[in-house]
């Protein structure tokens, strides 16, 4: 399986990719060199995957064998560099856009034609399949690309603080509101009319990069305001405190009530990311339920709200202090409620008016970042199959887990029963209840549980489920 949304893709593990690169309104001469790079993260020094194409026919056609994307499942981001050779001499180079997720997802079956895997025809008609298929999606990327490239030249439409596309008035020298909004708009309009004159728009952005996960609170794999292992989440990465807090998911937003004593939610980071933010210039924009911006920039230090935003009834700020690594936090005044759309956090200093339009990650992608830190197996209407288990003794059991995502390196994830808390080994027709659980990472995305029963048979292969009313919790959060 490929889709392609936008820039980003997804694909099932050992799964041909074919990529066509072109540019709208301008063919790749002969010479032009693409490098297509794959990233686990994109600070990192080393690429997981690099790979050098030359220009044909006006385009890059970028092929990705089984072999090359039989990565471990997770988000990863790509890009493409262009070095276009220019007639006068030299070159030019061009990232005809930004960095995007590339999302490899896990296969039932293993993956085909993997080892020592000379490549893959692109004459062959499952090939030409594909491209059919997904080229559609490329060329209305390269499209974005060019209208991205036009977008920063001086005078190219941009995006205004309403929202709406702005036009250059070349006789009047300013820029005037089309009226057209760009949410959603494939195109600025051709031109507008002279009379809506309103002043200079601010300045474009490309996509800056939003480093809150879970930033519209969409993902609660285990409800709004439930439990994560032993302790209260208010959405997936949004942690509670100790205070009483009454947590729900309006049609405004996320809704925190906090008690008779002040209440705080906050998300923590890594400490290399912590590190990386010390020093650096960013903004806070926070988007409440009443639709009020709100934007707060400054230098990331190690006190408490160095960059916050403010109102009488919440103060959302960032907290990177070296105990906390809080790289937002939410504080709910006693006997108050905040109702929280969105918060996101950037690189560099905005305003209101040249904040860049809030874009939420894709589904999919985001819950695959939240999976990095909790899984919740089973809570179903039904038995859950977890896996298949043998005894090793007759009081300890030890089954194999797959989860959905790579969770956290180097961490070992909690494993805490939650609903009725039952667990049970079946082996024939006989039922084992498990009194306790305990978890221990076996690689990337696969966990020993390790199973404690009596009265076990040696050596036996036992199904363990979980039954109606009860699931597991898998938690690695920071």
């Amino acid at each position: 399986m490929v889709t392609i949304n936008g820039y980003d893709i997804a694909l099932t593990r050992g799964d041909t990719l074919f990529l066509r690169i072109e540019l709208s309104g301008r063919a790749l001469p002969d010479g032009t060199d693409a490098v297509f790079t794959v990233k686990k993260d994109v600070r990192s020094t080393e690429p997981i995957l690099q790979k050098r194409f030359g220009a044909s026919d006006g385009s890059v056609s970028i092929l990705l064998s089984p072999r090359e994307t039989n990565l471990p499942p997770g988000v990863y981001f790509w890009d493409v560099r262009l070095q276009i050779p220019h007639p006068a001499g030299g070159y030019e180079v061009l990232t005809p856009m930004a960095y995007a997720a590339f999302a490899v997802l896990e296969t039932v079956g293993d993956p085909i034609g993997t080892e020592d895997d000379p490549g893959v025809n692109p004459d062959l008609p499952m090939v030409q399949e594909l491209v059919a298929q997904i080229r559609l999606a490329i060329e209305q990327a390269g499209e974005a690309a060019a209208r991205a490239e036009k977008a920063a030249n001086a005078q190219a439409p941009r995006i205004g603080e309403n929202r709406n596309w702005w036009l250059w008035d070349s006789e009047a020298d300013v820029y005037v509101d089309s009226g057209v909004r760009a949410e959603g708009t494939a195109e600025p309009p051709e031109h507008v009319d002279a009379e809506k004159l309103g002043g200079k728009a601010p300045d474009y952005y490309l996509t800056l990069h939003n480093w809150v996960d879970n930033s519209d609170f969409s993902i609660a794999q285990a409800g709004y305001g439930g439990m994560h292992g032993s302790m209260p989440y208010a959405a997936d990465r949004w942690a509670c405190g100790t205070a009483a807090l009454t947590v729900s998911k309006t049609a405004d937003g996320i809704a925190l009530q906090a008690g008779s004593a002040a209440a705080d939610v906050y998300q923590k980071c890594s400490a290399d990311l912590a590190a990386y933010l010390a020093g650096r210039q960013i903004t806070l924009a926070v988007m409440d339920g009443g639709g009020n911006l709100h934007v707060a920039s400054g230098t990331v230090n190690d006190t408490e709200y160095c960059v916050a935003c403010r109102t009488e009834d919440w103060t959302i700020g960032v907290s990177l202090t070296p105990a906390s690594r809080q790289l937002v936090r939410m504080n709910v005044a006693a006997d108050h409620t905040a109702v929280i759309r969105w918060i996101a956090l950037y690189e560099g200093v905005c305003t209101a008016e040249t904040l860049p339009p809030y874009q939420p990650k894709e589904p999919a992608a985001e819950l695959a970042v939240c999976q990095r830190y909790f899984v919740r197996i089973g809570g179903t209407d039904s038995y859950y199959h977890v896996g298949l288990a043998h005894a090793q003794s007759d009081t300890q059991l030890v089954c194999s887990v797959s989860v959905p995502q790579a969770m956290r390196e180097g961490v070992s994830p909690s494993a805490v029963r939650g609903g009725q808390g039952r667990m049970t080994a079946k082996s024939g027709t006989v039922f084992r209840d498990i009194s306790a659980v305990s978890l221990n990472q076996r690689g990337v995305s696969v966990h020993a549980l390790t199973l404690t029963t009596s009265g076990a048979a040696q050596g036996m292969p036992y199904d363990v489920y979980v039954p109606t009313g009860s699931w597991l919790d898998l938690s690695a959060d920071l």
